[in-house]
């Protein structure tokens, strides 16, 4: 993408230039070039670009298809990578005596603009403008630590033999690389009657992740667990159960540790 003084932008080149803010951009290659003998085909460059904290490949060179030409009107299309099917793809635009690129589909990255002409039959090198935004995204991600990040100091109790959720952080929003992270996670647990089994475990989204600990003590006892795979968007939950009718677990200082770190997805 190159503007010079004068040029308009269609909305959907400022909106390219916001997510590249987001570091969703072209990595490597991913051009889109006129065949040899122009035609509506045309060459899609084998790269890799990073979307929403994910990194897709080409890895070949491929094509594309642009559609019949309105018979009257212009049209200006859009090429994209399709991060749904992890490939490139074609957004046609409406033909129309002032024609307006279609809006980038949910998703998708920009890498060409194609200027389509009344009843054009062929797609020459003039008529595709490169839309690519190239950047080289840093990921965030964590690493287990005593470093506080987040907790919930309150005691609390519950009745009930069956696991239920008694204590739960907010979605995690620190825009972590997928399933990269490892939270070190604290908590204090005791029984309301000495003798009598309670029970904890970490959950994720629902799902159990952590060990279960048990304590017939009515002296807190507190548990630590380096816990890995966490992503931005995920629950960190603390669920109780107790071994008998009318005994409660008790639970307070639930903690959530980790150094955050970065590092380019190039070496993800």
């Amino acid at each position: 993408m190159d503007f010079s003084s004068g040029d308009k932008t269609y909305h959907v080149e400022q909106n390219s230039m916001i997510e590249s803010n987001e570091m969703n951009g072209v990595m490597t290659g991913l051009g889109i070039t006129a065949q040899g003998t122009p035609s509506m085909i045309l060459d899609v460059a084998a790269g890799e670009c990073h979307v929403d904290n994910e990194v897709y490949t080409e890895t070949a060179a491929t094509t594309v298809t642009i559609g019949t030409a309105h018979a009257t009107y212009a049209r200006i299309d859009l090429v994209c990578y399709d991060t749904s099917a992890d490939a490139a793809a074609v957004t046609e635009g409406d033909a129309g005596t002032l024609p307006q690129p279609p809006d980038i589909p949910d998703g998708n990255l920009l890498l060409a603009l194609v200027s389509v002409p009344a009843s054009d039959t062929t797609i020459s090198s003039t008529q595709i403008e490169d839309e690519r935004i190239f950047i080289k995204p840093i990921g965030i991600y964590t690493t287990a630590s005593d470093v506080l990040l987040s907790s919930d100091d309150t005691e609390e109790y519950k009745y009930g033999q069956e696991y239920e959720v008694q204590k739960e952080f907010d979605p995690i929003l620190l825009n972590l690389h997928s399933d990269d992270s490892e939270f070190r996670i604290k908590f204090d647990l005791k029984t309301s009657a000495a003798g009598n089994d309670v029970y904890a475990k970490i959950y994720r989204n629902g799902v159990a992740v952590g060990t279960e600990r048990t304590t017939i003590s009515a002296t807190y006892a507190t548990y630590s667990e380096d816990i890995i795979s966490w992503s931005e968007g995920d629950l960190i939950q603390l669920f109780t159960y107790s071994g008998a009718m009318g005994v409660r677990p008790y639970v307070q200082n639930f903690r959530v540790y980790g150094d955050i770190e970065h590092k380019s997805v190039y070496s993800w």
